[in-house]
């Protein structure tokens, strides 16, 4: 999705977010981004940090609507009734049409 958006992580935003990690630990930045580049794990930072700037840019795109719980059951009913009415659609007929034999079928169990 981060790519779709083109939402990328800049080295300003991946040090600002090393920088933060580091304070939370009472750290020097460089000593521990140095550390975590070691452990080979600023990597996993960075696709954090952009999984978190999908996340949101997603909500600012967000529309809230309120729904009852009457409706939300009423939009639950008028799915499950088209998902029916596909499925019943897409499912072969259960009878062979006008005028043809349905397929024989074998219902001998098989001689050892």
């Amino acid at each position: 999705m981060a790519e779709e958006k083109g939402i990328a992580v800049s080295d300003e935003e991946l040090n600002a977010r090393v920088a933060q990690m580091a304070m939370y630990q009472d750290r020097r930045p460089e000593r521990y981004r140095q550390e975590l580049e070691a452990e080979g794990n600023l990597q996993q930072v960075a696709v954090s940090l952009q999984e978190e700037m999908a996340a949101n840019v997603l909500l600012a795109d967000a529309t809230i609507v309120e729904v009852t719980p009457e409706q939300l059951a009423a939009e639950a009913e008028e799915k499950a009734k088209a998902a029916q009415a596909e499925a019943k659609q897409d499912a072969p007929d259960e009878a062979a049409p006008a005028g043809q034999d349905a397929p024989a079928t074998d219902t001998q169990e098989p001689k050892e």
